[in-house]
């Protein structure tokens, strides 16, 4: 390396990486991040950011790689690569690594949704609901995930409640689900009401005036 060029090769990599990643080339960011972790000295940023960059390319396994070389992965990571083992399938590392992200920070709420989600669909429905009440007390826009538990309770208006709190606090897809859960308690005048509010938000279109909410 040249004495008038001081940065190491890893270091010019990685800003040359970021730089895809903000103009949206994942593919050309991971290319680089690749290449910078194998240079002399690569900082545990060049993995925490190729982790990044493939979870968001759906190559979880590549995901589960780059984070896994970590030695001491923090709670980003920790809460990326639970959500990467999870989607491949692997459910037990998938909790582990949330639960261990959960003792670094106990109200981290994306730990919490995810874990939360995760118990509700292969574990405890209690320790799923456990979670996700923690979150939404945390941040009102999970009342969206909290709802799901809620329907599998059986407690509807506590679910119509928590999804209106959470469309009021800037989840809009939450109205897609109202509008189910207010068809499903025979309320259609409100079922189509947050029909409508969804499509006002972007989130859902325009249906036929043949088709109603819910069917």
């Amino acid at each position: 390396m040249s004495t008038n060029d001081p940065q190491p090769d890893w270091v010019r990599l990685e800003e040359r990486a970021k730089a895809a990643f903000d103009q949206g080339n994942l593919l050309h960011a991971r290319d680089l991040l690749v290449e910078a972790s194998g240079a002399v000295g690569a900082d545990s940023i060049v993995f925490s950011n190729l982790g990044l960059v493939s979870l968001g390319l759906e190559d979880y396994q590549g995901a589960i790689d780059a984070y896994s070389t970590l030695a001491e992965p923090d709670l980003q990571s920790r809460v990326n690569r639970g959500l990467a083992y999870e989607r491949v399938g692997d459910v037990e590392s998938a909790r582990a690594d949330y639960r261990a992200a959960l003792l670094l920070d106990p109200d981290d709420v994306a730990a919490l949704v995810n874990l939360g989600t995760l118990e509700l669909e292969f574990g405890s429905d209690d320790a799923g609901r456990a979670a996700l009440e923690h979150a939404y007390a945390l941040d009102p826009t999970t009342g969206w995930q909290l709802s799901d538990a809620l329907r599998a309770a059986g407690d509807l208006n506590a679910a119509a409640d928590v999804l209106r709190a959470a469309a009021e606090a800037g989840e809009p897809r939450a109205y897609l689900d109202l509008a189910d859960v207010e068809h499903e308690r025979g309320d259609l005048d409100a079922s189509e009401a947050a029909v409508e509010a969804a499509i006002a938000a972007g989130v859902a279109e325009q249906a036929d005036d043949d088709e109603g909410a819910g069917s």
